[in-house]
């Protein structure tokens, strides 16, 4: 729709990475305080004019640094600078090795490809240009701890003065470039080159100059079927990672492959947000679609983890969908698409899918109380759990795994009654036989019970051989194993067997259940209420 002045155009939510890549777009453009005409609306309307006199690159990078500054290697950096910039800082001996180990550190961030570049760019510039080629080498040079440690003042100093330029060195290349790269400030060829010349002349400008190509044959972007102003060819999608292929590479699948897909100026600028449309937490993306309007993708999206370097996604599930969204999953509303950017066990960065139905979600509302437990005592174990609960995994083989590493190491497994909690709470529904937390709760302290006995009568290590026999029973589902190994215990002791034994030897579910329980509170601290937890 063309006006007096300026070109408006309409684009329209669509699928997950657009729509992550519309998110950033909306994102940028209310930094720079231009809201959204219709928030509750699927369509968002752009004009021509915002991209004028650098205002939107600005913005662009302002929105990058504000999401990701303290997450960056610069940030920790200037953290580990500032130790010895204060007023008569103490001088360590040469040979401390904490002191040591802060050289390490910094020379390794001094020295990093990356940072050689944004000396060359901050070298470059037209105004406040600082050479700190001279001032990194005085700083290396010194081989004694006070002529060292002299040279840092002006080293913070100077890092701060030209902060953003390496702060978007490390954002280009650890929450960038898993998106999309290889061209504009990620083009190894323009990587010392600043970073706003490079976007204005691979984003901005062919938007400012769009002209639509008139003629028999035109391709329309495969977004917004805006008619494409040059050759197909220069629409090309390959620089977005796993989404384009590089027709440039004659790769046996795609042998004279010919190209009949690209994006337009604009749309191409939708997907060059995709990094601020994805909120990145511990070196995890994470993007929350939903086509309903742009008020819900903008509120599903809104997560704020108190302290984004120890996030991920399984903190994003504890706040989001175990707080926010358990009205809609009352409701029964519809599925919430989630998609992560991650590496994989190669070390490979992929796009994952999860599927958060409302099912799932009434499920994590059902355990809220267990994750909350659990990602105070352990986040890395919390993390796990919702990983293998979202790929559809029992729960039972992560927790026999973890029993026999903590055993080795003569710990308790009093963390993982949380876990089993869970396990009990996704996987049993509401058949007859199923456990409650209450009674799992009784059947560890009944484990608890018996290994203070066998404290007191016998040898500690008889609860060690027992616990190895009891595990190995549990993971081969073998009942009669179990109990047949309770029973000698308690008989060798002139104790009763409790009858919770008898009664779970007839279901499969309730057996491993109970034979968990139990085998937690024979290896764990004795076991509090919900309501001691609380006070405690």
């Amino acid at each position: 729709e063309r006006g007096l002045t300026a070109v408006k155009h309409t684009l329209q939510l669509n699928d997950a990475l657009y729509n992550a890549g519309l998110l950033g777009l909306v994102r940028v453009m209310e930094r720079m305080r231009i809201p959204l005409e219709n928030e509750r609306g699927t369509s968002l309307t752009v004009d021509d004019s915002i991209f004028e006199d650098g205002k939107f690159t600005e913005a662009y990078f302002d929105e990058l640094c504000d999401r990701y500054q303290s997450q960056t290697k610069y940030a920790k950096l200037m953290q580990e600078l500032s130790r010895y910039t204060g007023r008569n800082p103490e001088i360590p001996d040469k040979t401390d090795k904490d002191y040591r180990a802060w050289v390490t550190s910094v020379k390794t961030k001094l020295e990093s490809d990356s940072y050689k570049a944004a000396y060359e760019i901050v070298a470059k510039q037209e105004a406040d240009a600082f050479d700190f080629r001279p001032l990194i080498q005085k700083w290396k040079s010194s081989k004694e701890p006070a002529q060292q440690i002299a040279c840092v003042p002006e080293l913070y100093e100077k890092l701060k003065q030209y902060g953003k330029t390496f702060v978007l060195k490390d954002i280009a290349y650890n929450f960038v470039q898993p998106y999309w790269g290889g061209i504009a400030f990620l083009n190894r060829n323009k990587n010392k080159d600043p970073f706003e010349q490079t976007f204005e002349k691979e984003f901005i400008q062919p938007i400012l100059s769009y002209k639509q190509k008139k003629g028999k044959k035109v391709y329309h972007c495969l977004q917004c079927d805006a008619v494409l102003s040059g050759a197909i060819a220069d629409a090309r999608m390959s620089w977005i990672e796993d989404v384009g292929i590089d027709v440039k590479r004659k790769t046996n699948g795609f042998w004279n492959f010919n190209i009949d897909l690209g994006t337009c100026p604009l749309c191409k600028l939708v997907y060059a947000c995709i990094p601020i449309g994805f909120r990145s937490m511990a070196y995890e993306g994470v993007f929350i679609n939903s086509n309903t309007n742009f008020k819900r993708l903008k509120s599903l999206n809104d997560l704020k983890p108190e302290d984004p370097t120890e996030g991920s996604f399984a903190t994003i599930i504890n706040t989001f969908v175990v707080e926010a969204e358990l009205r809609e999953a009352e409701n029964k509303l519809k599925n919430i698409q989630v998609i992560r950017r991650r590496r994989n066990d190669d070390g490979q960065w992929e796009y994952r899918v999860n599927i958060l139905s409302a099912e799932l979600l009434k499920k994590f509302k059902q355990c809220k109380e267990s994750l909350e437990r659990l990602i105070k005592i352990n986040p890395r174990l919390h993390r796990q759990v919702i990983n293998e609960i979202l790929e559809g995994k029992n729960l039972y083989p992560l927790l026999y795994r973890q029993y026999r590493r903590t055993l080795r190491d003569k710990h308790s497994l009093g963390i993982y009654f949380p876990v089993l909690c869970v396990q009990i709470m996704m996987f049993n529904g509401k058949e007859k036989n199923c456990m409650t937390e209450n009674y799992l709760w009784h059947v560890r302290r009944k484990g608890y019970d018996l290994q203070v006995g066998i404290a007191k009568r016998l040898n500690s290590k008889n609860t060690v051989t027992l616990s190895y026999g009891l595990l190995n029973a549990l993971q081969a589902g073998d009942k009669n194993r179990f109990l047949q190994l309770v029973m000698r215990q308690y008989l060798s002791m002139n104790l009763q067997v409790p009858d919770l034994f008898i009664d779970a030897i007839a279901d499969d579910e309730k057996f491993r259940a109970v034979g968990n329980a139990f085998l937690i509170g024979l290896n764990g601290e004795e076991p509090k209420k919900k309501e001691e937890e609380k006070k405690a």
